[in-house]
């Protein structure tokens, strides 16, 4: 469900023209992004379970979206200007993912709970202005039997360490499934 509900996310704002970047704070700094129009990441930065019913627990999800800005050194009224443009995406994104399920079996669609901007001094010497927006979103997980989701758990381990267009295995590749 995290993935997909990433995915998701992310394919809409692309859709919707802006652009889907994986980016460090280091990249920033180093002014290694060229961005030509806002850029976004998003992550499931935490999730939070409760005890429903004796087999069903309800996830509570934070997503949290990070928009990155970049400018270029003007005037005091391109910089208005550009705060103002700033200030209308945000809400934009916000009204545009409210409510929003995406297809998905989410018992409680995204819903808006913040966001700041969270730009650091450097990375405004470096040309950047980031935002943080949080939504949050849950779902149920019903689980039958204890042991069900075993072989898509080792299935899960042995892929993580195993990429499929590997010929050969280093020593420290060694895997013990039981």
């Amino acid at each position: 469900m995290l993935i997909e509900l990433s995915d998701k996310i992310l394919d809409a704002l692309k859709t919707n023209g802006l652009e889907v970047r994986d980016f460090s704070y280091k990249d920033l700094i180093d002014k290694k992004l060229n961005l030509i129009k806002p850029a976004v990441n998003v992550d499931i930065s935490r999730a939070s379970a409760a005890k429903v019913a004796i087999n069903t627990y309800k996830y509570r999800l934070e997503v949290s979206l990070i928009i990155v800005f970049q400018y270029l050194p003007d005037s005091t009224k391109g910089a208005r200007r550009r705060k103002q443009g700033i200030y209308e995406l945000v809400e934009a994104i916000a009204k545009y993912l409210t409510l929003q399920k995406f297809g998905l079996e989410l018992e409680n669609p995204l819903i808006p709970e913040s966001f700041r901007n969270i730009t650091t001094y450097e990375l405004a010497l470096s040309g950047y202005s980031l935002y943080n927006m949080v939504f949050w979103c849950s779902y149920l997980v019903r689980k039958q039997d204890e042991f069900e989701n075993a072989p898509e758990l080792r299935g899960i381990i042995a892929k993580y360490f195993i990429e499929p267009d590997e010929t050969t295995l280093r020593a420290e590749d060694d895997i013990v499934l039981s």
